[in-house]
């Protein structure tokens, strides 16, 4: 279950700000309050629970026979320390989880280190038996968007679409879009991974989307929203949503009223202390067995 679509959240807090001035507010500045309280929201969750299994992908790379031993980290990974773990394949089944090491100790040690933007693992996959690798990962939250518009037809790279935006300054603030579903997903066929996103926009003109990136699973009914991975519909838990209508509204009143408040000083120390309890990590079971044996300790 998702929030609601943004433009209904849109239309709530302009009706809730006790201000005639929210409509001196363009959609587009109110959009970038609603992405920036998305973002302190998911940064309060991740900073509660680092390790736990929110807001978390998964990217398999087949390295069978490779010589390869560095991979690019997903596009939309949350930050470079939000791997939770990575894992050897074989067989389509989980061989082994791989130990993060020091770049320094590749040559000695099997596990993966980090270089940039890149993993890079400690040995070859061919002189083992390892077919693929799988990366678990906090994502970075889509783009929350406006439907800019909705699908018609698709021939080629270019999409003709209908109900368009009054407002079509998009073309100015953005450069990559999204394709999604009336849910807020994004197009993709879990057959050949194609995704409906980081779609690079050529042209538009009249209705016609020009776009560079996979359209191959965009059918009429579709919409077109703004960002590399964006969407109508947060991935926030629904819990988040009074959470997230609270930070817009500060931040229209603090603008109106010309308050330098830092956007992430928006919430209170009670507001931060809520969300961080809502997603801490409760679980009581043991992660690994108990050891009894402290004689070890000596040493």
């Amino acid at each position: 279950m998702s929030l609601r679509r943004l433009e209904l959240l849109v239309k709530e807090v302009r009706g809730s700000s006790d201000t005639a001035d929210i409509n001196s507010l363009s959609p587009y500045e109110l959009m970038r309050y609603f992405n920036d309280g998305q973002k302190q929201i998911q940064k309060i969750i991740f900073t509660a629970n680092p390790s736990a299994d929110i807001f978390v992908k998964q990217a398999l790379y087949n390295v069978r026979g490779s010589s390869e031993v560095s991979f690019d980290l997903p596009f939309n990974i949350y930050a470079h320390s939000s791997i939770t773990a990575i894992h050897s394949m074989k067989d389509n089944k989980i061989a082994q989880t791989l130990t993060r090491v020091a770049y320094r100790e590749k040559e000695t040690l099997w596990g993966y280190a980090i270089l940039d933007r890149k993993f890079v693992l400690t040995t070859a996959p061919q002189v083992s038996t390892v077919s693929d690798i799988l990366l678990n990962f906090v994502y970075r939250l889509p783009t929350m968007s406006y439907r800019l518009a909705k699908v018609d037809s698709v021939v080629g790279q270019v999409v003709t679409a209908s109900d368009i935006v009054s407002d079509e300054t998009f073309t100015e603030r953005y450069d990559y879009y999204s394709i999604v579903d009336k849910y807020g997903k994004i197009k993709a066929d879990a057959t050949n991974g194609g995704q409906s996103n980081q779609l690079l926009l050529d042209s538009f003109v009249g209705l016609d989307f020009t776009f560079e990136g996979d359209l191959t699973n965009v059918v009429a009914g579709d919409y077109i929203v703004c960002g590399d991975t964006g969407t109508s519909h947060s991935d926030l838990p629904p819990e988040c949503e009074p959470y997230l209508m609270t930070y817009v509204q500060r931040r229209i009143l603090n603008k109106i009223a010309s308050n330098e408040i830092a956007s992430e000083n928006i919430f209170t120390m009670e507001e931060r202390a809520d969300i961080e309890d809502l997603f801490k990590d409760t679980v009581k079971d043991a992660l690994y067995p108990v050891s009894a044996d402290t004689y070890y300790l000596g040493y």
